[in-house]
Parts: structure tokens; C-alpha cells; sequence
């Protein structure tokens, strides 16, 4: 993700959090975390009123998170750790870590998004007061794209589009029926469609990367149409080599 687009979003977000009159904004979920911070290895966010912003990781993800995360902080939390001197480490679960650092900004009045109903709970808790769930305001703020992201869905569609073209243009697959195997077309397996539909073939297809052969097992007994009907009741599997 460019540059411009995660800085467009963050300012989104900042002009939510003053209209609100809100300290900071904690947010929560992996698809809004990723929003605000272009990483899904955070578990959490917070976006201070005065643009800063603070991501917090597991610290097996903290790693990650550093890598990812475009700007601001990244914390580690663990309820029981030994310090490292590549680590900034919050002790407490999540909740601890979110209070925490909230306290040291006295941030006063929260927002939070996100958070399921036991998470805002646990938050409150922690924090001794209320929390202002600003979440349907933060998914209509996501739902307007910048020039970048229409880029980036645009492109997203064009490769989707050319994998389905690959898959229905020239499908090959290999059905086992158990006796041996052949080489059909999608006409003539009886689950070809969907071997050839995989997601993961036709996308690399569409790239230019060499197809993976599609397998039907437990087959047993079938024989292209024209032997005749296929037995029914038989599983089959799909796998990829």
C-alpha cells in the first residue's frame, strides 16, 4: 500500500475522532486494524487525537508488525516476558496494554471500534469508565476509496477476470478413477469444473506461473460419459500436488 493511501486514511480517521470530541480512537478486528495501520499482525490500534499512532501485537507477530506497520509505534504485550533489546513490551493481556497506554496519554474520552460486546466490557473496565462505540461511523467512513484503493480494486477485478478467462478458455485435469488415470477435458470430468475453478489454480494461471495439475480421487468406477452414467454416491475430493 502507497504511502498517500495510508495517510489519507489515518487523516479520515483523525477527522472522525475530533468530530466525535474524542481523545483517541481504539480500534479492533483484523479487517479495521489493517485499514488503519496497512498490517493485520496488530491486534489493536489506537489513533490519538493529535495524529499518533500506536499499534499493539502478540509478540509473536511483533516482528511482523514492525516490518508492516507504515508509521507511528509498535508495542508488544505479554503477561509474562523477559526483555529483549529489540522489543518494547507492554505487560498485561491486550486490555492491560490498550489501558495502559491510553493512561499515559490521559486520554479521557475514548472511542472504540470494532470490539465485540465482552470486549468493550473488558476495555471499560480496565479504563474505569465508558467507551463511545463509533463503529457504523468508521465503517462508512471505509466504504469511501480514495484514487489509489479504486487502483488497487480495479486491478484486483482485471486479475480475477483473466483467471476465470484462463480456467474456462483452456482447462486440462486428470481424473483418477481409482483403475488408473486420463486426461479429459472439463466436459468429461465429472468434477473438471471445479477442478479447473480452483481459485489457487486459475490465479496463477492468470499470473503467468506455471498451472498445478488438478486431481480427482475416489472416483472409483466412473468413466467418461460416453461409457455411460457415472455411479452415484461416490466422494470426491479435490487436491492439488
Amino acid at each position: 500500500m502507497c504511502c498517500r493511501t495510508r495517510v489519507s486514511r489515518r487523516a479520515r480517521v483523525l477527522e472522525l475522532v475530533e468530530s466525535k470530541g474524542l481523545d483517541a480512537v481504539v480500534v479492533l478486528s483484523q479487517s479495521n486494524v489493517f485499514y488503519l495501520t496497512s498490517s493485520d499482525a496488530p491486534s489493536a490500534a489506537i489513533l490519538f487525537r493529535d495524529g499518533r499512532l500506536v499499534a499493539l501485537a502478540p509478540r509473536l507477530e511483533y516482528l511482523r508488525a514492525l516490518e508492516e506497520v507504515g508509521e507511528g509505534e509498535v508495542y508488544a504485550y505479554a503477561k509474562f516476558f523477559e526483555p529483549s533489546e529489540y522489543e518494547k513490551v507492554v505487560p498485561g493481556d491486550l486490555y492491560d496494554a490498550l489501558a495502559s497506554l491510553l493512561r499515559q496519554e490521559d486520554a479521557r474520552s475514548t472511542g472504540v471500534v470494532g470490539a465485540s460486546l465482552e470486549a468493550k466490557q473488558k476495555l471499560a473496565e480496565k479504563l474505569g469508565g465508558e467507551l463511545a462505540d463509533i463503529t457504523k461511523e468508521f465503517t462508512m467512513l471505509r466504504r469511501s476509496k480514495d484514487q489509489e484503493e479504486l487502483r488497487l480494486m480495479k486491478r484486483a477485478v482485471a486479475i480475477a477476470e483473466e483467471a476465470m478467462r484462463v480456467a474456462v478458455d483452456s482447462p486440462r485435469t486428470r481424473c483418477d478413477g481409482g483403475g488408473g488415470s486420463s486426461t479429459s477435458t472439463v466436459g468429461d470430468c465429472p468434477t473438471g469444473s471445479l477442478a479447473v475453478l480452483h481459485p489457487h489454480h486459475s490465479v496463477r494461471r492468470a499470473l503467468g506461473a506455471p498451472p498445478r495439475e488438478a486431481v480427482v480421487e475416489g472416483a472409483e468406477g466412473w468413466r467418461p460419459r460416453e461409457a455411460g452414467p457415472r455411479r452415484e454416491g461416490r466422494r470426491l475430493l479435490l487436491r492439488h500436488h
